[in-house]
């Protein structure tokens, strides 16, 4: 037995000798158990799925050639359906990846996401 394996028992019989309950598991990933403890499955992990492919918040913005704003620009964005709180996310994200944070100040307004370049 290596260095880290007598280790690994010695830690267990400590444990137990101290009257703790534990569950352990281990690298090779067998189970050590030692009173009324249960081992939760730990690999289930649910995805809540999502409403909307990936990107297409992002591919909304990208579309409406937001690129070519100079700063004191002002831009309106459709929101064409999506959430405006999203889009407007996709926005603001979108912009501090082109031109750095707090670049644009936005704000929703009757269905639409309006942008207003200031860096």
């Amino acid at each position: 037995m290596d260095l880290k394996g007598k280790a690994f028992n010695n830690a267990l019989r400590t444990l137990k000798a101290l009257g703790a309950e534990y569950a352990v598991i281990d690298v090779s990933g067998e189970h050590h158990v030692h009173g009324d403890v249960k081992i939760l499955d730990t690999k289930s992990k649910k995805s809540r799925g999502l409403k909307l492919p990936y990107g297409t918040y992002a591919a909304n913005v990208k579309e409406q050639g937001m690129e070519g704003m100079k700063v004191g620009d002002v831009m309106t964005f459709e929101t064409a359906g999506l959430r405006a709180e999203s889009v407007r996310g996709a926005v603001i994200s979108y912009a501090n990846n082109i031109w750095g944070a707090n670049s644009v100040i936005t704000s929703n307004s009757g269905g639409k996401v309006e942008a207003l370049r200031v860096l």
